[in-house]
């Protein structure tokens, strides 16, 4: 792409640059974003005029000077702007509302098998959405959009899926998902949302890894702040990275994918399909729990060991089993360590998401409240 030149652009980046300034910092003054920006401060006024009036930004504090005039703090307005999040796995379908700061402020999740062929699946879709924005009680006038996470490789123009075979739904187009919503769609690979959610508001963000664990496995690998997709848009397919040669069959066909081995699945044979009864179980010292989690724990250290070998990098753990992983994350650190050639401490590298509940939801939400915030 070609760098912009004009005048508006220009106008418009550096629109994007004090708000992400905010956006990384949390607050501060126009002196304080002259100093941290390559900006005049009438460019710094003009961009905080702009982006107040939107309600984009908003007055932080006055803070009191004895030597003169008092200054103004400025902050991101998390009520000035909203995005839906939906993700759907297999058996079951999350809905989020994200504010303009990230933070998640009603979600939903329930149970259902979902089949894109069904018009009721589709009809779900509009009616999750709908409760969590009432829920969440905001203003509609503010809400950008709904970004759609699938679990699958999604085309690079964001229209219809190009490997669907977790679910079989190969071919389906964002139009067909977006039928019963009535709103600006967006249409996301998961593991690319959720890894995305990570670094929005760090724009210095380290080079990082992050491993999505759900009913599928998948992957996103994070570089200068962006997510690396590979030239054919299939990088950190992770879930597919062999393990065991002639292992479990995998959905997609071959033996010992790293899928077979971490999917939520394999904890959820367990309980009938209950990952929350699972964890229940193993917080109780339940025996057939432990020996689960125990040989689950093993597989997950040899990814994580094989990941580090490759990229030399920070881990993230994110997706629904990372959400349950915090008591146990020491128990997963020691075996990274034991597998070690290099004697590096998992500590210093192994990290679970931001996001705790529903990243993936979240993710495709703050994509879309991204991309509106690329438009100013």
């Amino acid at each position: 792409m070609a760098a912009k030149t004009t005048k508006t652009a220009t106008k418009s980046e550096n629109k994007q640059a004090v708000f992400r300034f905010l956006q990384r910092t949390g607050s501060a003054t126009k002196q304080e974003l002259f100093g941290g920006l390559d900006l005049s401060l009438p460019t710094i006024r003009q961009s905080l005029d702009y982006l107040e009036a939107e309600g984009l930004v908003r007055k932080a504090e006055v803070i009191k000077n004895t030597g003169g005039r008092n200054a103004v703090s400025y902050q991101v307005n998390g009520d000035g702007r909203y995005a839906a999040g939906l993700y759907f796995s297999k058996n079951h379908l999350t809905a989020v509302c994200v504010d303009l700061d990230g933070e998640v402020v009603s979600r939903k999740r329930i149970r259902i098998e979902m089949d894109l062929h069904e018009d009721a699946c589709l009809r779900k879709l509009g009616e999750l959405t709908e409760e969590v924005i009432r829920e969440a009680g905001i203003d509609k006038e503010k809400l950008v959009g709904v970004g759609i996470a699938v679990p699958s490789l999604v085309s690079e123009n964001g229209e219809y899926i190009i490997f669907g075979m977790t679910n079989d739904f190969s071919g389906i187009t964002r139009t067909v998902l977006s039928r019963y919503l009535s709103y600006p769609t967006r249409m996301f690979h998961d593991s690319d949302a959720a890894g995305f959610a990570e670094i929005w508001k760090e724009q210095d963000s380290r080079k990082a890894f992050f491993i999505n664990l759900n009913s599928s496995i998948g992957g996103a690998f994070i570089q200068d702040s962006r997510i690396y997709a590979g030239e054919n848009s299939r990088a950190a397919e992770i879930g597919h990275m062999i393990l065991y040669p002639g292992g479990k069959t995998c959905y997609c066909g071959k033996k010992g994918c790293f899928d077979t081995a971490c999917n939520a699945g394999v904890l959820e044979a367990l309980t009938d399909g209950s990952l929350q009864e699972f964890f229940d179980r193993l917080a109780q010292r339940d025996g057939e729990a432990e020996k689960l989690w125990e040989e689950y724990l093993d597989n997950l250290a040899l990814a994580v060991h094989n990941i580090r070998m490759l990229f030399d990098c920070s881990i993230i753990l994110g997706g629904y089993i990372g959400s349950y992983m915090e008591p146990y994350l020491h128990r997963l650190r020691k075996r990274a360590d034991d597998l070690s050639i290099f004697g590096d401490h998992a500590e210093e590298y192994l990290f679970l998401s931001k996001y705790q509940k529903e990243s993936t939801a979240a993710g495709a939400a703050i994509r879309v409240l991204d991309e509106m915030i690329q438009k100013i």
